[in-house]
């Protein structure tokens, strides 16, 4: 009863009290187990601090790289492989990535693409810890390191930020010191060399300490820097270590793709997926041909003189290699396959209130809140511009629906190909929406989210904010213009109730044309709509879809020459008075005014596929959009 009245994080917190507790009840009287621990605590701060560091060096530019280089599938490779190498986190960057297709910055293939090669780039991790597991004594250096990364914080910014890698460095060769010498006491009652325990129960048991060690430490890296201490002090033999490996990277899959698929969107499941199928499968083709690649990875090891350390990097290697190979030429089958077992969600309305149902919402109800801004997005400025620009096209939806129930307009006409002209012309004999608790409860609080949201992202430096300033800037604007659109149907719900319900006369007629004229645009906002889950980065797809974007818009010119004309002549013959002459010319500019924000957001859809993510050219930019 009382787990089901705790919110996650106090769950979180309840675990992490009582792992703490037992650990500190473990550590009396056992200086070896705290010796052991403090390696892996050093280990992974290590690594953190590296990764940390590394990050705010790029600043900004690993996000740019990683949106340039899916234009190609070998760049896309080499782009994982060396990412992975700098940032010695395959867990990091395959995150980076879900984060980046969640917000639609780069294809699902693209981002499966990368995530190959962060495959290979992660045995390079191995490779140094190998090598560093020698040995040699790393310890001497140690102190120095951590003495040059502290006074390097002392410098700017950047320097800083090395600096945080020289004491990540630091701690890492610490580490490996600390761990040998726990690693040796701990396990004197516990070798595995000794245990007689064979074949398939051996290979179970060995495969299952691995995993489940990574998904303890959620570190691949730090089950392997436990695995090679192992295999140093003969504690374990090489093919015991080959076994632990795949449990190791197996664990760190599950976990990273666990987090992936939470909170993802479709393609980012699909991807967690992805990355899930191909450490399985590898993993399963790796232990049916064992004893060959065994034995192949003996043979080059006596050849090139390697030892048990340098084999265990080369089957860590090869593991990688193989999955590539095996995957590269599959890959989009297997998308295919993963978007059929992981179909797009089916379109439906954002807007379900009635002119019934909306009186029910009480003014302390909370408003709609945005879907795409995520906390974890803020400290990656591209991932969160991604962000803006999917919340921005989530409003301009909620936007349009609301624009829909307040004017009467169906969505049924709007997203049909045919529209049906007699519940057309009748659509006023039903009470609309009162279009202030719709915008009150959809639109205010997305409007206020994403505001906030834009002063929160962190940038490293002023060039890297100095780079993103111009987009948010249209973001902004067509945000502000949007909102504005909006409110303005509150003004026109009321003239429209007011004419269209009398059914005859010419003021009837002129405000059925400025409702046909928005249900023309939105039905093609709607057609134009469907091509932008495609790839807009394609010049010539983007040039079609810019040119019918503006044949829209100039089409919307023309009607209002000629209704404007139109009323100039009933004014003339005394048609209409001047009351109505202004009623009805105030009404269509906040039409062309509504229709224009939502075609900037149109705009700025097909601008966040260049700018600033793939094109540092600000010549590219879309100035239409903040052009009224």
């Amino acid at each position: 009863m009382l787990i089901k009245t705790m919110d996650k994080n106090q769950i979180r917190h309840v675990i992490f009290l009582i792992i703490a507790a037992v650990l500190i009840y473990s550590f009396q009287g056992h200086p070896s187990w705290v010796e052991l621990c403090s390696g892996l605590a050093f280990f992974l701060f290590g690594m953190q601090c590296m990764t940390d560091g590394l990050q705010q060096l790029a600043g900004g530019k690993l996000e740019k790289l990683l949106a340039k280089s899916t234009a190609k599938r070998w760049k896309g490779l080499l782009f994982g492989a060396g990412s992975t190498i700098v940032l010695q986190s395959t867990t990091v960057v395959s995150l980076l990535i879900i984060a980046f297709i969640n917000a639609s910055l780069i294809t699902l293939a693209g981002g499966f693409t990368i995530m190959l090669g962060a495959y290979i780039g992660s045995s390079s991790g191995v490779w140094l810890l190998a090598l560093a597991g020698q040995s040699v004594s790393l310890s001497v250096l140690t102190y120095p390191l951590i003495v040059l990364g502290v006074l390097a914080s002392f410098n700017g910014d950047k320097s800083k930020a090395l600096g945080r890698v020289v004491i990540g460095i630091a701690f890492i060769f610490l580490a490996i010191t600390h761990m040998k010498t726990g690693f040796s006491d701990v396990t004197t009652q516990f070798d595995f060399t000794t245990f007689d325990i064979t074949g398939f129960w051996r290979f179970l048991i060995l495969l299952t300490v691995g995993f489940l060690a990574t998904m303890v430490l959620q570190s691949s890296h730090a089950t392997i820097m436990l695995i090679l201490t192992a295999l140093d002090l003969s504690q374990i033999t090489l093919n015991d270590a080959f076994i632990l490996t795949i449990g190791a990277l197996l664990g760190s899959t599950v976990s990273t793709s666990i987090i992936g698929f939470l909170g993802g969107s479709r393609d980012g499941k699909r991807l967690a997926l992805a990355h899930l199928v191909f450490h399985l499968v590898i993993a399963l083709v790796i232990v049916l041909i064992l004893s060959p690649i065994r034995e192949m990875i003996h043979g080059i090891g006596r050849w090139l003189d390697f030892n048990d350390l340098m084999q265990l990097a080369l089957f860590h290697t090869l593991f990688n290699v193989v999955g590539v190979a095996l995957f590269w030429g599959v890959q989009a089958k297997l998308l295919d396959a993963l978007k059929h077992l992981i179909p797009d969600a089916e379109k439906v309305p954002l807007v379900v209130e009635t002119a019934e149902s909306i009186e029910a919402i009480e003014e302390g109800n909370p408003p709609v809140q945005s879907k795409y801004l995520l906390e974890a997005s803020l400290t990656v400025p591209a991932a969160a511009m991604g962000a803006v620009f999917q919340e921005i096209r989530h409003l301009g939806e909620v936007s349009a629906e609301v624009v829909c129930l307040s004017l009467n307009i169906s969505l049924e006409d709007v997203t049909d190909g045919e529209v049906n002209e007699d519940a057309f012309a009748n659509s006023h004999d039903r009470a609309s929406v009162d279009a202030n608790l719709l915008y009150n409860h959809y639109v205010k609080g997305l409007y206020g989210n994403i505001l906030i949201y834009m002063s929160r992202i962190h940038f490293t430096d002023a060039k890297e904010m100095e780079y993103y300033q111009s987009y948010l800037l249209n973001c902004q604007m067509v945000v502000l213009s949007m909102v504005d659109s909006v409110k303005s149907s509150r003004h026109l719900q009321k003239n429209f109730n007011r004419y269209l319900t009398a059914k005859e006369g010419i003021m009837h007629d002129f405000y059925q044309d400025l409702k046909l004229y928005l249900l023309t645009n939105l039905k093609a906002m709607y057609e134009m709509r469907k091509t932008f889950d495609e790839d807009l980065c394609d010049p010539v797809r983007r040039a079609h879809l810019l040119d019918e974007i503006h044949a829209q818009l100039d089409k919307g010119k023309q009607f209002e020459r000629v209704f404007r004309h139109e009323i100039f002549i009933a004014g003339r013959d005394q048609r209409v008075n001047a009351f109505n002459t202004g009623s009805v010319m105030n009404d269509l500019s906040y039409c062309r005014r509504l229709v224009k924000s939502l075609f900037d957001i149109m705009l700025l859809t097909l601008e966040s596929q260049m700018y600033p993510f793939a094109n540092d050219d600000v010549e590219h930019l879309d100035k239409e959009i903040v052009d009224d």
